[in-house]
């Protein structure tokens, strides 16, 4: 994760990441420490900076995620489809 300035979107996406993490982890046997280690995080305070905004999420982790909770990326960041789109578009052409 980058230490860049946090928009609305990324608040928004963290919302919807912690809504689902409160809606899965029970069913799924998560525990933020668990989850830590499963995506590659040192220690489970990265887990409570993403679900609470005070860290952003990027492509890479939204990706993780995603897996990590059974759902679709999109459900974290619906603008994610746009752009993968743009970066493969960009990938093509350079």
């Amino acid at each position: 994760m980058s230490n860049r300035t946090i928009t609305e979107q990324d608040k928004k996406n963290a919302a919807r990441l912690k809504a689902l993490w409160e809606g899965k982890k029970g069913s799924l046997g998560l525990t933020q420490v668990t989850a830590a280690k499963a995506l590659g995080y040192k220690t489970q305070s990265m887990v409570s900076q993403l679900l609470n905004a005070q860290a952003a999420l990027n492509t890479d982790a939204i990706l993780q995620w995603a897996q990590l909770l059974q759902v679709s990326p999109t459900d974290i960041d619906p603008s994610l489809t746009w752009r993968l789109q743009r970066k493969w578009l960009d990938k093509c052409t350079a």
